[in-house]
């Protein structure tokens, strides 16, 4: 159901030395790959890898699994996209696709009041959301 692809040691030495000398990039990354990555990387300004560590928890916990019915293999499977990076600093994007299983009712006001309390307490600088008709995006960043 949730079967995470563990993340590549060389491609992780990878991000880790990209994130070193880079100050622009973002990369895709499955939510305990994203973990690992956020543990093993540089923490600077006002973020930790304990307090982005707790944020990724709250992400999950926040957003609601997939659900297409009790038969469908992909029910129960995260319904969130992780894009983690530097714009000058580090940021984490949240994408949620809102036509693909969400449960009936889910409210993006209350997914970003969530999502937004749990970026201050990593220590989140700035909460951004926008939406349209497809997808849910969260931008979180530290200074």
């Amino acid at each position: 159901m949730n079967q995470s692809t563990p993340i590549d040691p060389v491609f992780l030495e990878s991000l880790l030395q990209v994130d070193r000398w880079s100050r622009q990039w973002l990369v895709t990354l499955e939510h305990d790959q994203a973990a690992t990555f956020l543990a093993a990387a540089d923490c600077y300004n006002e973020f930790t890898a304990e307090g982005l560590g707790e944020l990724l928890a709250a992400v999950d916990r926040i957003i609601p699994r997939l659900d297409y019915g009790p038969t469908n293999p992909n029910t129960g499977r995260r319904a969130y996209r992780l894009e983690v990076g530097n714009e000058n600093s580090r940021v984490l994007y949240v994408t949620v696709p809102t036509k693909c299983g969400l449960p009936a009712g889910t409210d993006a006001i209350v997914l970003a009041e969530r999502l937004q309390v749990a970026a201050a307490s990593a220590n989140a600088d700035e909460f951004w959301d926008t939406e349209s008709q497809d997808f849910l995006r969260y931008r979180i960043w530290w200074d």
